[in-house]
């Protein structure tokens, strides 16, 4: 984890086979995933990230293996439009 100047950056990593380049544009994508289980998660982190006004991507390690990066602005910030009916808690 990074803490900057805008925000902050967690990072991890694995040294496991990486993720190939035709799936790295799809993988944030709800069901989409390389291998084992449903591919929702990474898809949540990505979602997450967006509607507090950062964002996730997947790159590789150096060494070999996979680097997910996730950024999260300071600050308050709602992504999209709240639907009606639905109330944002107060920070």
């Amino acid at each position: 984890m990074h803490r900057g100047e805008d925000g902050t950056t967690i990072l991890v990593e694995d040294a496991g086979p990486g993720v190939p380049h035709d799936l790295r544009e799809v993988i944030f994508e709800p069901f989409r995933h390389g291998g084992d289980g449903l591919g929702i998660g990474l898809s949540l982190v990505a979602r997450f990230a967006t509607l507090h006004g950062g964002w996730a991507r997947v790159g590789d390690r150096e060494g070999g293996g996979a680097s997910f990066e996730v950024f999260l602005p300071d600050g308050s910030f709602v992504g999209e439009v709240v639907p009606d009916g639905v109330e944002l808690a107060a920070s």
